[in-house]
């Protein structure tokens, strides 16, 4: 990331003095569960006809879709929708907590928790990073200044949960793995099964694979702590949707 080291002492800055912070995990997980009664939990992506395809969505969840050439998961990048919650992410003046902006990309999925996870997760990652671009249709360039901006509207984690991370960094990260969790444990089918390890290890394998083969510096770090509190956050909520849903 161009300009990293402003953007490391920046973030650091708005995290420092944040007066509201992301629910304990206790409490933000509880919200969630209150939440999933009235909400569409089955496994599809409501701009598409097509089945979601578990080889794809891993695919998408692990990868910037700039940093390879080819095909690409354009289903996870439905712009339509995506630019609308980028509008709506960016109004206001106060921090937002992670259950209030799964509810502002609910509002964007017709209330199915599966594409709100995608598209908060596609709008965070972008954001955050800037290496999807190319999936989109338009030419779309966040400046290190929009994304500032756009890390003031996002809560932080506290100190013992981020150690270190950046704002934006947790936050694509921890709806990457709740969405990881929730899709990957919550169908009754063995054929799921061999992507739940690659998950559960993702904080070790990218900085074994990132930093240590490609010698990409993690300058925010693996986001470990996050990885975990999200992936145990979405197996959670994917269990219990199938339990007491059918979903």
């Amino acid at each position: 990331m161009p300009r990293y080291e402003e953007y490391r002492a920046r973030d650091a800055q708005l995290t420092l003095n944040a007066t509201l912070f992301n629910p304990k995990d206790a409490d933000l997980l509880l919200q969630y569960l209150q939440d999933l009664p009235q909400l569409d939990l089955s496994q599809r992506l409501v701009w598409t006809s097509s089945p979601v395809s578990s080889r794809r969505l891993a695919s998408y969840i692990i990868s910037f879709v700039d940093d390879y050439r080819g095909s690409a998961p354009e289903e996870f990048f439905p712009w339509d929708r995506l630019s609308l919650l980028f509008a709506a992410l960016a109004n206001g003046d106060t921090p937002m907590p992670l259950p209030f902006q799964l509810r502002l990309a609910l509002h964007h999925a017709d209330q199915n928790l599966l594409s709100a996870l995608v598209l908060i997760h596609s709008a965070s990652r972008i954001i955050a990073r800037g290496r999807d671009y190319r999936i989109l249709p338009v030419p779309l360039h966040f400046s290190l200044e929009a994304r500032l901006l756009f890390a003031a509207r996002f809560a932080p984690f506290d100190s013992e949960i981020s150690q270190g991370g950046d704002i934006l960094g947790d936050t694509y990260h921890y709806w990457a793995m709740l969405l990881a969790g929730f899709f990957f444990w919550s169908p009754a089918t063995f054929s799921l099964i061999p992507y739940r390890p690659l998950f559960m290890l993702a904080p070790d394998l990218m900085r074994i694979v990132r930093q240590g083969i490609f010698r990409s510096y993690l300058f925010n770090g693996n986001h470990k702590t996050i990885d975990k509190l999200g992936l145990r956050h979405g197996r959670i909520i994917g269990i219990q949707s199938r339990r007491t849903h059918g979903a």
